[in-house]
């Protein structure tokens, strides 16, 4: 294991770095020393940051004969090193085809989204506003039901229950349906058509159904 940073990158053409934020790596990067040691070589900056810190690390890397690749790991920690991992990255194409075979250790896929070195940044925010927005949405609707008197459970009882009176409701009179108590009554009064239960919902009728409603012949 290196004793220091610039000791760290002297002793490989590649340092991939993945820190907080742009200013953790900048505290790491641009110490003299380790500049100086990073001269000729190449740095894969896998931190998170927004699109202009990337291209100001971009112009500070050209300065000093760096060459850099920008890039954003669009998984969570334990995905590194299997195959669930995402990368993105943006910058010379050629630099990022020189290092891909060191880059594939890190597991998972790897995609090169263009030359402009703040390319990976924009998709990474994009990505995780869409990820955020969409999380904040759901709890917002669960907090929406709940503050109605909604609860989980509660609408798949209310079709449970719909389901079983539907069940109950058989047809005792002309156009209408009833309860099966009802339908007992009205089988001894073939005259009778009941209303409408609210609590029931009509089968589709059928050839006996109609017939078991018709008023007797005189």
């Amino acid at each position: 294991m290196a004793a220091s940073a610039e000791e760290a990158v002297a002793a490989s053409p590649l340092t991939v770095i993945c820190l907080v934020n742009y200013d953790a790596t900048d505290s790491v990067l641009r110490r003299p020393a380790v500049t100086d040691a990073l001269k000729g070589r190449t740095v894969a900056n896998l931190s998170a940051d927004v699109p202009e810190r990337s291209r100001d690390t971009g112009r500070w890397a050209a300065e000093h004969g760096v060459g850099y690749l920008d890039g954003a790991i669009m998984t969570p920690a334990p995905t590194i090193g299997s195959p669930g991992g995402v990368f993105l990255y943006a910058g010379p194409e050629p630099l990022y085809g020189e290092h891909r075979p060191v880059l594939d250790a890190l597991g998972g896929s790897h995609t090169h989204l263009g030359e402009d070195i703040g390319r990976a940044a924009a998709y990474d925010v994009a990505l995780l506003d869409l990820f955020w927005t969409s999380m904040t949405g759901y709890v917002h609707a669960l907090a929406l039901a709940r503050a109605e008197g909604s609860r989980p459970g509660s609408s798949r009882r209310s079709r449970r229950a719909s389901r079983r009176s539907s069940r109950r409701c058989s047809r005792s009179g002309r156009g209408t349906w009833t309860s099966g108590r009802t339908r007992a009554r009205s089988t001894r009064s073939p005259r009778v058509c009941r209303p409408w239960s609210t609590s029931c919902t009509p089968p589709r009728p059928t050839a006996s159904t109609r017939a078991s409603c018709a008023p007797p012949r005189s």
